[in-house]
């Protein structure tokens, strides 16, 4: 190896020449150990370059794209487009990871029509072309340079073809050029949603005149964007809206979809397609339910944050958490499956009758809020005086449709009214998210579905329960105490199949390690779930195809 630590291309990270992060925390900077293992995860690639004149980008075959970029760029009148940006980084490794078959190592790309928006230094658009489209980089005359430059430094590993033009969105409607005299597949625009720097109109104006100008060609864009807090509104969420009320829809791209090392919490991809079209989603991302939920932002600190969500590209609604307080206040990883999963099989998609749910253990709310603003009545609960139970309270009292119990498992009051309500009411499902985190959790639980789950009682019939949880010593404990218990006799218990990107899912925010999550579905024995639909209860029909 060299003495400066370079071989091929690769560059060791002690060496960079500013104070790297890394390394300082390494040195233990950081005492948190699962905050060092996050921030290493998040900036270890990214800081591979910092104040390196020459940015270099792998390919998985080997290939090397080196780009010249300007660090000072802002201050020499160039803009922001003179940098290699992180965000630019993750999408040029999704394309390579979306569109080329490992098994084959041919590319779908192969003879695509590609524009780079605003493309600095050019990076998201060469990658495409070294994967076989043909590319128009287009930004603002001052910037083209350094894309020019680096067509020319990286043309013996172009595939397709590319022409280079000048093109300012913001005067789209007074100038025409050949960038807008042409359809296309696909517009790629990295890291321009910056309303401190660029309002945000009329990059929307131009998305829209690309995506909708030729209907028939079905364009779709695709959006890297680095979330940067800005005072007067959340950028993505409003850049959302913007394009809503252009006729526009926006898919956040799963985490698991993206190169497992050059991705990081703050760095999003986006889909953009018109609102009529929706069938370019099912060939590339299955998990429909990752597009229902995406979790726009996260801000505040320890003590307090506001986790604020899309569902359903049109609806958003917020949470107030805390992972300072007790557990129940925090947003777990079986809270975030159980809302995907639930969004995913949902019924009143298929305009199906609207489900009675209780919800046991709610914390702060994630899933009652989802299937509330689906339209579903929810009894959400959780322990009497608790500060969680003050949370959900906090949370969902807006919801019309919503109403908050306390309820401790197995604590039955046959003199109190809301345990009366609960165990007398005729729910459809049942749902316990995250509920056995230790041990003693256990026998209280059971306790409790006894009652809930009793097979004739007020003249009811039995509901069905979807428990998840992450994998645990209480979660087996529990399973081997259900499985013998005789009064479960009459349910059977069934281990869904979760999807890969179900089975192991980040926390939010992501304090410590992905956990591995498991799924279980209690229903009435004689329930048949394979080759035909269950007669009851009313939302086992659309579980059939996750049962094992």
């Amino acid at each position: 190896m060299e003495e400066n630590g370079e071989k091929d291309g690769q560059r060791s990270i002690e060496n960079v020449n500013r104070p790297c992060m890394v390394s300082i925390l390494r040195n233990g900077a950081i005492n948190n150990k699962m905050k060092q293992r996050e921030v290493l995860r998040n900036l270890s690639w990214r800081q591979l370059y910092c104040g390196k004149n020459e940015y270099i980008i792998e390919l998985n075959d080997s290939r090397a794209l080196k780009f010249i970029q300007h660090q000072q760029s802002e201050l020499q009148g160039i803009g922001t487009g003179g940098t290699v940006w992180p965000a630019a980084h993750v999408l040029a490794k999704f394309l390579e990871r979306y569109y080329l078959c490992p098994e084959t190592n041919t590319s779908s790309m192969k003879d695509l029509s590609v524009l780079d928006l605003g493309a600095g230094t050019g990076v998201a658009g060469l990658v495409a072309s070294a994967l076989g489209a043909h590319v128009i980089l287009c930004d603002i005359p001052q910037v083209l340079f350094l894309a020019e430059t680096n067509f020319l430094k990286n043309k013996d590993f172009i595939q397709g073809s590319i022409q280079i033009c000048p093109f300012d969105w913001g005067q789209l409607s007074t100038t025409t050029t050949i960038v807008q005299k042409q359809a296309y597949d696909l517009i790629l625009v990295s890291e321009c949603v910056l309303p401190q720097l660029y309002p945000l109109e009329p990059l929307c104006d131009a998305i829209a005149f690309f995506l909708l100008t030729w209907k028939e060609k079905k364009t779709k864009a695709l959006i890297a964007y680095e979330h940067r807090p800005y005072p007067k509104f959340d950028p993505i969420t409003k850049f959302s809206q913007l394009l809503n009320e252009r006729n526009l829809s926006i898919s956040k791209v799963c985490a698991t979809q993206l190169d497992p090392l050059y991705q990081a919490d703050d760095i999003h991809l986006f889909w953009i397609f018109p609102q009529s079209d929706h069938t370019f989603l099912g060939k590339e991302d299955t998990d429909t339910d990752h597009r229902a939920l995406i979790c726009l932002d996260w801000n505040g600190h320890e003590e307090k944050q506001i986790a604020r969500f899309q569902m359903d590209q049109t609806k958003f609604f917020q949470l107030e958490l805390s992972q300072q307080d007790e557990i129940g206040c925090a947003l777990w990883p079986s809270a975030l499956v159980t809302a995907h999963y639930l969004l995913a099989v949902d019924p009143s998609q298929k305009k199906s009758k609207t489900w009675h749910v209780l919800e046991l253990g709610a914390g702060a709310g994630l899933v009652s809020a989802c299937l509330a603003l689906r339209g579903h009545k929810i009894t959400s609960t959780d322990v009497p005086y608790s500060s969680a139970l003050k949370l959900l309270k906090a949370n969902l009292s807006h919801f019309d449709n919503v109403n908050i119990l306390p309820y401790a498992w197995g604590a039955h009051h046959h003199d109190h009214e809301d345990y009366n309500y609960i165990h007398s009411t005729q729910f459809d499902l049942i749902i316990c998210s995250d509920c056995l985190y230790n041990s003693s959790a256990v026998t209280p639980l059971l306790h409790s579905f006894i009652h809930l789950l009793a097979p004739s009682i007020h003249n009811k019939k039995c509901p069905a329960l979807l428990l998840v949880n992450e994998q645990r010593t209480a979660l087996d404990s529990f399973l081997r105490a259900f499985r013998l218990d005789p009064s479960f006799t009459h349910l059977d218990l069934i281990k869904l199949h979760l999807p890969p990107s179900f089975a192991l899912i980040d926390c939010l925010p992501p304090h410590r390690q992905p956990s591995p999550i498991a799924a279980f579905y209690i229903q009435p024995k004689g329930i048949k779930t394979e080759g035909q639909q269950p007669r009851t209860p009313s939302v086992a029909a659309p579980l059939s195809h996750w049962i094992h």
